[in-house]
C-alpha cells in the first residue's frame, strides 16, 4: 500500500513505500527520478531488481533516470533485469572509507559500491540493448 506521502511539496512528492505493494499503484508516465538502494539478502536478493526492471518503465516519463546501488556480486544479474527495458548510460561509485559499511561484520572489506545509472530512451532501443 502507498500510503500518504513521506514529503510533498510544488516541485516533488516523495514516497517511502515497499516497491512490491507501492508501484503498481501510481499512475504512469509520473516519474522523472527512481533512486532505489535494494535490501540485501540472504536467499532471492534479486526480487528488487526484477520489480524495478518491470514497473519503472511503465512509471517513468521519457528521459527520467533510475539509480540504483547494486552489490558487486550482483551486477550480472541487474544488467540482465534492465536489458531491453531501460537504457544503461553508466555506472558510479559510492566510496564508503569510513569503514561503516554493511558488509563489515560478514568480514568482508567493501570500499566502494556500484551505482547503475538508467534512463527511459524516448524511442526504440538500438538493436545492442535488445
Amino acid at each position: 500500500m502507498l500510503g500518504l506521502p513521506y514529503y510533498t511539496d510544488d516541485l516533488v512528492t516523495i514516497y517511502n513505500a515497499d516497491c512490491r505493494s507501492g508501484l503498481p499503484e501510481l499512475p504512469g508516465g509520473i516519474i522523472s527520478l527512481v533512486m532505489a538502494d535494494p535490501p540485501w539478502q540472504r536467499g532471492d536478493q534479486f526480487w528488487s531488481y526484477r520489480i524495478l526492471a518491470d514497473m519503472c518503465p511503465r512509471l517513468m516519463e521519457y528521459n527520467a533516470s533510475l539509480l540504483t546501488i547494486v552489490g558487486h556480486s550482483t551486477l550480472p544479474y541487474a544488467f540482465d533485469c534492465f536489458r531491453g527495458k531501460l537504457r544503461f548510460q553508466w555506472i558510479l561509485c559510492m566510496n564508503q572509507f569510513d569503514g561503516r559499511h554493511s558488509m563489515l561484520p560478514f568480514g568482508l572489506e567493501v570500499m566502494w559500491k556500484p551505482i547503475l545509472w538508467f534512463t527511459k530512451y524516448p524511442g526504440p532501443y538500438p538493436a545492442k540493448m535488445r
